[in-house]
């Protein structure tokens, strides 16, 4: 268009698994790799439920860091919603039972395992039968009437994991955060476990995405909102505020994104110098490519102090301009 740019029900079960809610927790182990039980197996029923919450809130809060970002990294958020709803739900079940994770028609070992008598069984762990994703979502809803699962709505999440992880394939990625979103948290109360723990420092972005009058984009701002103070936090710890101030300069000065135009805009975040990158209408005179009106179109902010980075109807939900007024004698002026 001439515009350049760059770029289902029965009584309630309720076990009791009570934890403090501390958020004193070391954020980069929850969200490196885990915690994933490496060459050992739950010693019980207890160990193997906790194992399933832990690991829960490790891929959910991963899926939701990831999950307005661009590429791999957006798409990939699906397979951590995916696991994470999959041992949420087991996770509840085990807190009934552990032998309701059990696939139909499982062998013995699968049970002694289950039970947490897995030193009597011949097999290895990583070899027993239990219920998938969707079964195991079945079975949660039997127990617990709050968890509304609808395999026709809901069943998505494990569609999109499935995409992605066996054909590297992905799409509705943020329909799958939010059907995540609304899966975990009846589960979080019926098994006691603290949602501000859970959830961690992503909780404003999880109320948000509850919320069905705020749409998608207003809750991707406010995730994006929220990794930018994070990024801000980590960065500047541990410095005196004139050294911070100070560091801030020198970070707004570094080099960014440029393209037909770009204009200084402060971040709605940090209060540093931003910067607005916009494409201009342009057409061919003489063969040579001018910019034929006054006017530049931001597409694109960054921020290099906090890392805040928006693109095209993000730049508008956040307040900023979605054109700029240049002065009649940019017009003609060669690209």
């Amino acid at each position: 268009d001439g515009r350049r740019t760059a770029h289902n029900p029965v009584t309630t079960c309720k076990p009791s698994l009570v934890h403090d809610g501390s958020m004193n927790d070391d954020l980069h182990a929850v969200l490196s790799w885990g915690p994933l039980l490496v060459n050992k197996i739950w010693s019980g029923p207890e160990d193997l439920r906790k194992s399933l919450l832990d690991t829960a809130r490790h891929h959910a809060q991963i899926a939701l860091r990831d999950f307005t970002k661009d590429g791999n990294e957006m798409a990939i958020s699906a397979l951590h919603a995916g696991i994470a709803v999959e041992h949420m739900a087991k996770g509840y079940l085990s807190s009934l039972h552990p032998v309701l994770l059990a696939e139909k028609g499982c062998d013995m070992d699968t049970l002694l395992h289950l039970v947490g008598k897995g030193e009597l069984a011949k097999s290895a762990p990583y070899t027993i039968k239990t219920i998938g994703g969707i079964e195991a979502c079945r079975r949660a809803r039997n127990f617990c009437p709050e968890f509304r699962f609808s395999e026709q709505a809901d069943g998505l999440i494990f569609s999109v994991r499935n995409s992605v992880g066996h054909l590297g394939l992905g799409a509705d990625i943020r329909k799958a955060i939010r059907i995540m979103v609304r899966l975990v948290e009846p589960l979080l109360d019926a098994v006691d476990y603290n949602r501000a723990r859970f959830w961690g420092n992503r909780l404003s972005t999880v109320d948000m995405l509850q919320d069905e009058n705020i749409d998608e984009l207003q809750a991707i701002l406010q995730m994006k909102y929220d990794a930018a103070r994070d990024f801000l936090e980590a960065s500047f710890s541990g410095l005196e505020p004139v050294e911070q101030a100070t560091v801030k300069a020198i970070m707004a000065k570094s080099s960014h994104s440029s393209s037909d135009y770009d204009k200084p805009y402060l971040c709605p975040v940090c209060g540093a110098q931003g910067w607005l990158i916009c494409s201009r209408e342009y057409g061919v005179i003489d063969d040579e490519i001018v910019f034929n009106e006054p006017i530049a179109y931001p597409f694109h902010f960054e921020c290099r102090v906090c890392n805040l980075d928006l693109e095209d109807a993000e730049i508008e939900a956040a307040g900023m301009p979605n054109r700029i007024d240049l002065p009649d004698s940019e017009i003609g002026k060669v690209l």
